[in-house]
């Protein structure tokens, strides 16, 4: 496991001389650090074994998955991804025909940045559009479950989970923007302050596990983008 800070680059190689060896299964995690908001992964060299050209089914490839999502690539087609989260990459081949393999570089391409929080630390902010989905990603994407309230003309309808595989952005149905609390407390904050009727969906971020109120709830280390206060 690799994690991965601003201004610094990580190289992947599948094997040390000229041709990678058969019977190969390795995995590379990346994992976002505190001070690295968005990385990527590409190769400048590319050559693996395999006659399907289109799905990489038969021979040798390298699987990245970011985002969320899983893709092979083999043959000379060199990967290019970026992601706001972790990113793994594995890499096989069979004991037939080898070739001479990747070479490739992991870097953060966007840093972290920080702000304190407004309202005396309590914890309390407003997402909506692009910015909300790219959250709602990282949370669906986490290995930990966000508590959610879904509003309705700011009275709470109803209180349920997401993340850890289940989509944050279609549990509450068509949103325009969410609010993020400390914690719930068996309250209803869907619409106790004024002027926030436009907010659809209120999400709880677990402070137990993380000692700096952020705007992003996301899987720690894989924050989409961090902006912290002080400590509660």
């Amino acid at each position: 496991m690799v994690t991965v800070e601003d201004k610094k680059s990580y190289t992947f190689k599948t094997q040390k001389g000229k041709k990678y060896k058969g019977n190969t299964d390795c995995t590379a995690e990346y994992v976002m650090g505190d001070t690295c908001a968005k990385m990527s992964f590409s190769c400048t060299k590319f050559n693996t074994n395999n006659k399907d050209k289109k799905k990489c089914a038969k021979g040798d490839k390298v699987t990245v998955t970011a985002n969320g999502k899983s893709k092979a690539y083999c043959k000379t087609k060199k990967p290019k991804v970026t992601s706001t989260g972790d990113i793994t990459v594995v890499f096989t081949s069979d004991k037939k025909k080898s070739g001479t393999g990747a070479v490739c570089k992991v870097k953060c391409t966007e840093a972290a940045t920080e702000t304190t929080t407004s309202g005396g630390g309590t914890g309390t902010d407003i997402s909506c559009g692009d910015e909300l989905r790219e959250i709602h990603t990282g949370m669906t994407n986490s290995k930990y479950t966000y508590p959610v309230q879904c509003c309705d003309n700011g009275t709470r309808s109803k209180t349920l989970t997401c993340g850890n595989g289940t989509n944050c952005e279609k549990v509450c149905g068509k949103i325009t923007c969410a609010k993020y609390v400390k914690d719930f407390d068996g309250q209803d904050h869907c619409g106790n302050n004024a002027g926030e009727d436009k907010v659809e969906m209120v999400i709880s971020y677990p402070v137990e596990k993380y000692p700096l109120y952020c705007k992003y709830y996301c899987d720690k280390p894989t924050n989409v983008q961090r902006k912290c206060g002080p400590t509660d």
